[in-house]
């Protein structure tokens, strides 16, 4: 390419920071997509495995109740924005398994304490055998997956200085 002029050599100019500005979008959305990738993922994989496990029960999942059916919603909304290119969209998969995961753990010690209540004037061998299963009970690997889903989910989703980025729109 020759260049004669100084209004010549502007417009290569312009040329060239506009091919990498493309590029570097190109990356940055590339990015944002296998990140939010990744939370969903973890989003649903987390349902499936135990996300609590108690000593008699064992591991308890949250596929098959209302919590797995919301987390599997916002997750069918967040991949719909993610091949649109609506990060916004993932904003709703975030809300709802960051919700899910908040009232889960708060549901599970409100019923622990409730159990923990009834039984801890008990002087029978109750008493001390439930007292002694309910402190073998815990939050599980799931619940965990949940959490780092809904915060990759977020982290996918917001729109701020990704790059060096200030210009995109994210619903």
């Amino acid at each position: 390419m020759y260049i004669d002029d100084a209004a010549g050599l502007t417009a290569a100019v312009r040329q060239v920071q506009e091919a990498q500005e493309s590029k570097r979008e190109g990356l940055e959305m590339d990015v944002r997509v296998i990140v939010g990738m990744v939370g969903m993922i973890l989003a649903v994989v987390g349902t499936v495995i135990p996300a609590y496990h108690m000593p008699v029960v064992g591991g308890v999942s949250l596929a098959g109740g209302t919590d797995g059916y919301v987390v599997y919603a916002g997750v069918a909304v967040g991949l719909i924005g993610l091949l649109k290119r609506r990060y916004g969209w993932v904003y709703v998969t975030a809300a709802l398994t960051g919700a899910t995961v908040a009232v889960g753990i708060w549901n599970y010690h409100r019923v622990l304490e409730k159990i923990r209540a009834e039984f801890a004037d008990d002087k029978t061998l109750a008493g001390p055998i439930m007292q002694f299963l309910l402190g073998s009970c815990k939050v599980d690997i799931g619940m965990i997956m949940l959490a780092i889903g809904a915060g990759a989910c977020l982290l996918a989703a917001y729109d701020g200085a990704w790059m060096g980025r200030q210009d995109g729109r994210s619903c």
